[in-house]
């Protein structure tokens, strides 16, 4: 309700709300546990182990992996990821699921991006330095998953948290 100022008069902000029931917990028995790699670079990083995309799915299928995210970073392709590593025609896999994503490598330190389709990663790129309010809306606008990489690391995740969907906890080179 609005009073006769326009203020907001629902009450005591402070009451006592009382909540109802809590859903059951998931399952960890139900559904089926994947695994995979969401943080690795492939020849298209200049600063990886060089390793071309065929290495690294034969590398992730012999670990028994179902999934990869190649995260190639994309500053070294001005944000152009959708014509280089996604372009790549060994960018396939019989036996993975690949996923769509990028290093998004700013001044403020990188993140990981995550899509199930390809998405506008060179939009995503070039809003770098702006606001976090404006980054957030537009990650929120492609659907990414967005998570921050290496929070411990000399190049953390120097945004909002309240932006992001994830923290990376580990990441090591093979």
């Amino acid at each position: 309700m609005v009073d006769a100022m326009g203020q907001n008069s629902t009450g005591n902000p402070y009451a006592e709300v009382k909540l109802g029931s809590l859903p059951a917990p998931a399952s960890i028995s139900d559904g089926v546990w994947l695994s995979g790699d969401l943080h690795l670079h492939s020849r298209h990083s200049t600063e990886s182990t060089n390793n071309p995309l065929p290495k690294i799915f034969a590398f992730a299928e012999s670990m028994g992996m179902s999934f990869v995210c190649v995260t190639d970073h994309d500053n070294h392709v001005q944000g152009d990821v959708a014509n280089n590593t996604w372009a790549d025609p060994e960018f396939k896999s019989d036996s993975l699921v690949l996923l769509y994503g990028a290093e998004w490598t700013t001044t403020r330190g990188h993140g990981n991006t995550f899509s199930a389709t390809p998405y506008d990663h060179q939009l995503f790129y070039d809003i770098r330095d702006q606001r976090d309010t404006l980054i957030g809306r537009v990650k929120n606008e492609l659907g990414l998953h967005l998570s921050a990489n290496h929070p411990s690391g000399k190049d953390h995740f120097g945004y909002s948290y309240d932006i992001i969907n994830s923290i990376e906890v580990w990441n090591s080179a093979l």
